[in-house]
């Protein structure tokens, strides 16, 4: 390969330009207080930044993030950060679901979520917890997605909103009905079902 003026020329062009989108993406992380090394590992659910952003998440029917403690209850919980130790720290709210009423679309069950309250008068259940300490307790994680629905007149908010159904990493999806004729099993958690209205 022929080495010209030309080629070198290029060549140093290339490593200045480098060198300059280098120095450009490090002063950026200086100005986000991010360091060069640090890594977001995978924790399974997302922290929300505050109570109020999941509120309004679970109001307005938009997707969340959340994880389960406990297998057989019918709880799940969402963590967000309020002013606790950065890393050390979360917060949680814990919403409860009745499968008991549900809507079923394509496969998919639906049914109501509502924050836990210890009486009624009281607002929401917050937990703080130790990260370390939280993350044995969890027994999985799933993404809350919304029953989408256009709303008409008759409609009512509990008719469109708070309807969510779950899905689990291993692309199982909550279940409102009981499990096989054979086994009399209530299940929560299964594969998609097919949707006998829909292919009767």
């Amino acid at each position: 390969m022929r080495r010209t003026l030309q080629y070198r020329e290029t060549k140093l062009r290339l490593i200045h330009k480098l060198k300059g989108l280098d120095l450009i993406a490090d002063s950026f992380d200086k100005v986000l207080g991010k360091s060069a090394s640090e890594r977001h590992w995978f924790k399974g659910y997302h922290v929300f930044s505050s109570r109020q952003e999941v509120i309004d998440r679970l109001q307005t029917g938009r997707s969340l993030s959340c994880f389960t403690l406990h297998e057989s209850s019918a709880e799940v919980h969402i963590a967000f950060s309020e002013g606790e130790q950065e890393g050390s720290t979360i917060s949680y709210l814990t919403l409860e679901y009745d499968t008991t009423r549900s809507i079923i679309e394509t496969g998919v069950h639906f049914c109501h979520f509502k924050l836990k309250v210890s009486t009624p008068t009281s607002p929401a259940v917050i937990f703080n917890i130790n990260r370390n300490e939280l993350r044995p307790k969890i027994v999985n994680y799933a993404l809350m997605l919304p029953y989408v629905v256009n709303p008409n007149a008759s409609s009512s908010d509990a008719d469109v909103f708070q309807k969510f159904t779950l899905i689990y990493p291993d692309w199982e999806v909550l279940l409102c009905v009981d499990g096989d004729e054979n086994d009399g099993v209530s299940r929560k958690k299964g594969r998609v079902m097919i949707d006998k209205q829909l292919y009767l």
